[in-house]
């Protein structure tokens, strides 16, 4: 399959012109041009499924147009040596291919395009070094896209949640001591947990939980914050451009 000529010609626009502009030199600017060039088409030469190969042309699209917009609008490209060869390869050319490698693999294809604006993130901004994007990448590969939904709630704060957990509500009392979490509520419930657990999100409970099934049934919805990957990865993957018809039905579910 082949990639489109203007994600390849912008790529190598990007990468060879910002290291012939800080090298002062055109033909440094032209072999990191051809290089990138050549790393893409052979990337997706490697691919024997259609489907891997139209993913990673998905996200290289998404992240170069992200890119261009911003150039257009006057962004600055990051100047810290991103983009320049040190040993082997520029970390901009690492950068890519992790990124490419993570949406090769990625099945649930509506995450995708937050793995390009990642990339582009990493274009603009020198906060994001090489330890910070792979951290990323690997904690985005374990989510799902619903757990990008409850993320992206989480750190906007708008929404309007249950403010009695589960246990403190006589809805879901269904005997003595016996709560009972209706089936549409349960699985955002669970990943909602998972969330906390792995402190992508802070809440409050309401007693001390023992278990995972007691956070569920003693969280105070009203109170779950933002903390920790959860805070960096709606920064720069930019989560705030899910589509709110993804988020609603968490939120009613949680209200």
């Amino acid at each position: 399959m082949k990639l489109p000529d203007f994600a390849v010609e912008t790529v190598s626009m990007i990468a060879g012109a910002k290291v012939a502009s800080d090298a002062g030199d055109p033909d440094a600017g032209q072999a990191v041009a051809d290089f990138v060039k050549c790393n893409l088409y052979n990337f997706v030469s490697r691919f024997s499924h259609q489907r891997q190969a139209k993913r990673v042309i998905n996200v290289t699209e998404i992240a170069l147009n992200g890119i261009r917009r911003r150039l257009k609008n006057g962004e600055k490209l990051r100047n810290d040596g991103f983009f320049e060869r040190e040993v082997d390869r520029a970390y901009a050319a690492e950068a890519l291919e992790t990124v490419l490698l993570k949406s090769r693999d990625e099945p649930e294809e509506k995450k995708i395009p937050y793995l390009a604006k990642l990339f582009e993130e990493t274009c603009f901004n020198s906060k994001i070094d090489s330890d910070t994007l792979h951290f990323l990448c690997k904690e985005f590969e374990s989510l799902t896209y619903r757990q990008l939904c409850i993320i992206k709630m989480v750190n906007e704060k708008k929404y309007i949640l249950r403010e009695k957990s589960i246990q403190e509500d006589p809805q879901f009392k269904t005997a003595p001591n016996v709560y009972t979490i209706p089936a549409d509520k349960h699985p955002i419930l669970t990943e909602l947990v998972v969330l906390c657990n792995r402190e992508y999100i802070v809440g409050r409970v309401s007693d001390v939980p023992a278990t995972t099934l007691d956070t569920m049934h003693l969280l105070r919805l009203n109170t779950i914050g933002p903390a920790g990957a959860g805070v960096l990865m709606y920064a720069y993957m930019k989560l705030e451009s899910i589509p709110e018809t993804d988020v609603m039905p968490i939120v009613e579910a949680l209200s």
